[in-house]
């Protein structure tokens, strides 16, 4: 099935109008397409594997203000990832998005004097030091001086 919908996807774009399509789209999705070779859905093609192949491709690299829109698009989202239960987002030209998420419990919240167990409540906490080292030394303000009043200057 997808190679069906991925060879349409070649015919009708980067292969249209090339009178070698037929054979270099059986080659792209054998490269590309292949389970046994790339081993993974998400697997990296680097630009030397994908341009020797004979796929027309650009270095991102040669646009830095593409270049830049892109990495700024891919963070913003990599990191909504990282700190949400968002699973997938797809979002159009139009600003129509579709966000999905995992349905995640919140914890409960814990008071602090809550978060040690209860054999601990209300006990002083002793902080116990390395072998061999001192006491910390309590800091001391220095005194306070007296304000030095303004000179005049002299006529």
């Amino acid at each position: 099935m997808a190679e069906k919908i991925v060879g349409g996807w070649l015919e009708t774009g980067m292969l249209k109008g090339r009178d070698d399509a037929d054979k270099f789209k059986a080659k792209i999705l054998k490269e590309f397409g292949s389970h046994s070779l790339s081993l993974d859905h998400g697997r990296h093609f680097g630009y030397d594997k994908v341009h020797g192949t004979g796929v027309s491709v650009e270095r991102l690299e040669a646009d830095p203000a593409l270049q830049d829109a892109l990495l700024s698009v891919h963070h913003a989202f990599t990191v909504t990832m990282m700190q949400s239960a968002t699973t997938s987002i797809v979002e159009n030209h139009l600003g129509v998005a579709f966000i999905n998420q995992v349905p995640v419990q919140a914890p409960p919240q814990m008071l602090p004097a809550q978060m040690l167990p209860a054999q601990f409540q209300g006990i002083p906490i002793q902080v116990q030091r390395r072998p061999g080292t001192k006491p910390a030394q309590p800091q001391v303000a220095p005194p306070a001086t007296e304000p030095v009043p303004p000179t005049t200057p002299s006529a």
